[in-house]
This record gives structure tokens, C-alpha cells and sequence, in this order.
């Protein structure tokens, strides 16, 4: 995600009417000025202290000219309708680039904000305690639109922004959900050819052929690196409770530090949500449409600081680096390739994934 609020771009300050903290804008708005600004349900010190660090930034940009807008609350049960008349009015419906909540907020408004980012927006949710808080978010706008939800526990509203910035592969242990189809084993092949693979490796899917494949493919590979891979079926295990209590014995009771997860299924991505440990990424591979429903604890954007992140293809300058890697031998494909054919039967091979 951006490293700041955009610059020129619209941005939505949404408050639950309490000064409950001193919330800190100096660093946010440091040479980094929104066009737009519109206040929802921001308590008095707060719109003084906003209005105070934009004038002394637009003093310090001579071209900088940013408009403050204040939308009044009767009541919190209003803020969500009041939100969507703002995308409308402020955004001509695209949406806000950047959206942050002060203070813990209502499940609603907090589900109406997270709908309510243009694409690459950034939601930074400024909570004040770490109680979960789950609420329903569109894993197919991080898929597709690569919204990002940010937070913190703190008062300087900057730092989610620059915080846990990397979402490449991290840490000891990674667990992928759904990974016995070409996606998923083509992860499993970046993830033990990373130049620093993770310790441990589970893979799960609930196709006993497929997982076949996952250990054929990938188990000298794992050995090789000295990675302890597990290939398990969830179906194998009595309850959800027993799959959930092997997948935390095998960690040594821990969280993970990257999740992928490869089934366009909103419980499925919710399960998998709930096994990130601190700073932890959770990668929403699968082809998620919009309006794909997880019902996700958005608190650990900010007690934990984990990340959301999707893809829905490469950019070019993907293509570029994994062809960098190959040729380099840094990445072997073989294991991907499951046919060699000729350019007249390409409609044999469509035929074949059809049918």
C-alpha cells in the first residue's frame, strides 16, 4: 500500500464524536496534502487540530489548496448513510482514496467505510482498544481493487501507513488453504524456491488426488531445502476443532506469518484469517469476485497490524522478474508443466479444463 495518504486525492476523516485521544496529523499531512477533506462525526479538538495542520502545510505549499468539509451527525445510526451521500457528493461515486476512523467505531460504519474506497484505497482504522471486532468486508475489492486496511493502537494517525509495508514472503511458518490446483502448487514453488524459505510449510486442500500431487511434486523439493512440509485434508480429521488443533501443534502452538489463501469460499477465507500471528499477511490468491463477503476481525489491522492483500494477475514487471528467476535458475517450473502440446491442440486443452 501507499506509504502516506494521496497526494491531491480525497480523503474521509470519520469520528465516533469523542476527543478520547490526541490524535497526531502533523506527520500525515507533511508535504502530502488531500485535495478533499470531509469530516464525519469529528469531535471539536480534532476538526481544530485538522484545520491547524492543513493551514500550516498550505502555508508551506504554496500550491497546495485543500477544501474541509463538515457533514453533520444527528445520530450514529445516520453515519453510514451519511458516508455513502459523501462518496457521491465528494468522489462522484468513485470513492475515497483514503479513509480513517478515530476510536472504536460501529460494526456498520466501519462495513459502509470499507465499501466506500475507490480502488487502492486505504482504510486506517485508528482503534482505541484491541477487543476483537469482526465485520463483514469485500475480500473481492481486495482481490480486484487491492484496498488495503491499515490501523494502529496509537495516536499518530501516520504510522499505519508506513508500518509492516512489506507483503512479500516473510517469516517461519506458512499455511495454504486450497493449494492443490495449478495456483496453488505454482505458490508452494515460489514459496520453498525463495532465497530464505520459511521453516515450515503446510498445504491443505480437501482433494485426496490432489494432495497426492502436493506431496509427489513438492516433498524432495521441501526435503531438500530442510523445510518441514505437511500435506493435510481437512476431511481426514474428525471436526474443524481437530484439523485447527494438528495445524497449531505442527507451529508449536503459534500463529503464522503468511497465509495463503486459494478458495474463492468467504468461510474458508475467514477461516484462514484466523490463523495470522503479528505483522502476519494474509495473501486472497483465489478468483474472488466483488461482493464476496468475509466476515474478518478488522481489529488486527490495528492490534496486530496484519495485512490483506489479493492479486488478480501479474504486472509486467512480475513477468519480468519471474522470468529473471528461471533464467537464473532460481526457480524451477518443471513441477508446473502437467502437458507440452502443439498450437493445434489448444482447443483440445480448453476442452479438457471445460469438461
Amino acid at each position: 500500500h501507499r506509504d502516506g495518504i494521496k497526494k491531491d486525492g480525497s480523503l474521509l476523516i470519520i469520528g465516533n464524536g469523542e476527543d478520547g485521544k490526541e490524535w497526531q496529523f502533523k506527520n500525515v499531512f507533511h508535504q502530502r496534502l488531500p485535495k478533499t477533506i470531509v469530516c464525519v462525526n469529528v469531535a471539536k479538538n480534532t476538526k481544530e487540530s485538522v484545520s491547524q495542520v492543513i493551514s500550516t502545510n498550505m502555508a508551506a505549499i504554496s500550491s497546495a489548496t485543500t477544501g474541509v468539509h463538515e457533514e453533520s451527525v444527528e445520530s450514529l445510526d445516520d453515519i453510514p448513510s451519511i458516508i455513502k451521500k459523501a462518496v457521491d457528493s465528494f468522489t462522484g461515486g468513485k470513492g475515497f482514496d483514503d479513509i480513517i476512523v478515530l476510536g472504536d467505531s460501529e460494526p456498520q460504519t466501519l462495513v459502509t467505510a470499507g465499501d466506500s474506497m475507490c480502488q487502492y484505497g486505504i482504510l486506517n482504522y485508528m482503534a482505541t482498544t484491541d477487543e476483537p471486532q469482526h465485520v463483514d468486508l469485500d475480500a473481492g475489492k481486495v482481490h480486484y481493487d487491492q484496498i488495503s486496511f491499515v490501523g494502529s493502537l496509537e495516536n499518530d494517525v501516520k504510522n499505519p501507513y508506513i508500518d509492516n509495508l512489506d507483503y512479500s514472503l516473510k517469516g517461519d511458518s506458512v499455511i495454504l488453504f486450497g493449494t492443490g490446483g495449478p495456483m496453488g502448487q505454482m505458490h508452494i514453488q515460489l514459496i520453498m524456491e525463495n532465497p530464505t524459505p520459511p521453516k515450515i510449510v503446510i498445504a491443505t486442500d480437501i482433494a485426496e488426488d490432489r494432495l497426492n500431487v502436493l506431496k509427489e511434486n513438492f516433498e524432495p523439493l521441501a526435503n531438500e531445502k530442510g523445510i518441514k512440509y505437511y500435506a493435510l485434508n481437512p476431511n481426514d480429521f474428525s471436526s474443524p476443532e481437530a484439523f485447527r488443533k494438528e495445524i497449531m501443534r505442527i507451529n508449536g502452538g503459534k500463529l503464522f506469518d503468511y497465509v495463503v489463501c486459494l478458495a474463492a469460499i468467504p468461510a474458508v477465507i475467514e477461516d484462514a484469517a484466523s490463523y495470522l500471528g503479528d505483522r502476519a499477511i494474509l495473501n486472497i490468491f483465489a478468483g474472488v469476485s466483488k461482493g464476496t463477503i468475509a466476515n474478518l476481525n478488522i481489529k488486527d489491522a490495528a492490534a496486530k497490524s496484519v495485512r490483506y492483500i489479493g492479486s488478480s494477475g501479474s504486472t509486467l514487471s512480475d513477468m519480468v522478474y519471474t522470468l529473471r528467476r528461471v533464467e537464473d535458475s532460481g526457480l524451477n517450473t518443471d513441477s508446473s508443466v502437467a502437458g507440452v502440446a502443439g498450437m493445434n491442440d489448444v482447443w483440445n486443452g480448453i476442452d479438457a479444463v471445460r469438461t
